[in-house]
């Protein structure tokens, strides 16, 4: 199954009728290890599920969580990022990040009924917000689909994470789509590169041709596995806009006949397994086929970050840096 969200985890456990303290980091200023919208669930084993940065700052976020477990409100609190006067490091970073601490309560039946509509949204992939609304001593989490969502304040659902401080304390941010990566073509390289993007909470779908190969088992963590014709590729897989598509099938044919594909699609980032001289018969087949430099340049081939690697494991790990750093090109990270 995929790796579930942080909000998906908080109603899974709040059904089951555990307490839980949600930690989200609002606000930084200066550099921080962890930007706005960073989160982290702490139950009453005091283990985090999630990050807020690691080091004093999520120890300390755990301990105040304990201390909130059960209650009521909310607290904000500022941390800095400095060194204390005995020369220990609290933080070399020098920055400030603003915590937001939000006692969870298994009976809040609005709560749960918000966070199950969340999940939904992250499921089906559909644009909306989250917002929490802060004041009295008391909070409101509430989601927003895209046609839904108030006008007012101005500035509040934009495409990063908003904290407007004021009488009602205000914080939105984007329900963040699991970035969906498709191996066509589910070889070692595939199988490698499943286990590393899962890890990367990527939605993967894997489609290959070979029965014994287009099987779930072989790819764990993978939100499907599709057996199918490479040059049917897009009438059995719609290829959205955003999307990771890395193409490693079995041979140069099949490679050409989904790169046809793809290219014809919005998708984000298009990878090809290969070497240099497998790239430059590529673009000149594509070129053939009508497809322009521009539509060309769109590929990455060969695929992966210049690393050295030589395994399946090593060619992986280049891939997804590449796939990382393209996110962050994009402004597409977690």
């Amino acid at each position: 199954m995929p790796v579930q969200s942080i909000y998906e985890k908080a109603l899974d456990l709040l059904e089951k009728g555990e307490d839980l303290v949600l930690c989200v980091i609002v606000a930084t200023a200066g550099s921080t290890p962890r930007g706005p919208g960073s989160k982290m669930l702490v139950g009453r084993d005091g283990v985090p599920m999630g990050t807020v940065g690691g080091g004093q700052v999520e120890y300390k976020a755990v301990q105040m969580a304990g201390t909130l477990m059960g209650s009521r409100g909310y607290r904000l609190v500022e941390h800095e990022l400095v060194q204390d006067g005995t020369g220990r490091s609290d933080g070399v970073c020098g920055g400030r990040v603003r915590l937001l601490f939000l006692p969870m309560d298994p009976g809040d039946l609005a709560l749960c009924s918000a966070l199950r509509q969340i999940a939904d949204m992250e499921r089906t992939r559909e644009k909306g917000w989250v917002s929490f609304e802060l004041k009295e001593g008391d909070w409101k989490l509430h989601a927003w689909a895209s046609g839904s969502r108030p006008a007012e304040p101005p500035g509040l659902f934009g495409r990063a994470p908003v904290f407007l401080p004021g009488e009602v304390v205000l914080y939105a941010e984007p329900i963040r789509r699991p970035l969906r990566a498709i191996l066509c073509g589910g070889g070692h390289v595939g199988q490698a590169l499943c286990r590393v993007l899962v890890g990367l909470d990527y939605a993967v779908t894997v489609y290959d041709d070979r029965e014994y190969l287009a099987l779930p088992d072989n790819y764990p963590g993978a939100e499907r596995v599709i057996l199918g014709t490479y040059g049917e590729l897009t009438q059995k897989l719609s290829i959205e806009e955003g999307d990771y598509v890395l193409v490693m099938t079995h041979g140069h044919r099949d490679d050409f006949l989904v790169l046809c594909q793809v290219l014809r699609t919005r998708a984000s980032y298009i990878g090809c397994l290969g070497s240099e001289r497998k790239a430059a018969s590529a673009r000149a087949w594509l070129g053939e086929e009508g497809f322009s430099e521009e539509d060309i340049r769109r590929i990455h081939c060969p695929v992966g970050l210049p690393i050295g690697a030589k395994t399946p494991g090593e060619i992986a790990i280049s891939i997804a840096a590449q796939m990382i750093q393209h996110a962050e090109k994009e402004g597409n990270t977690l």
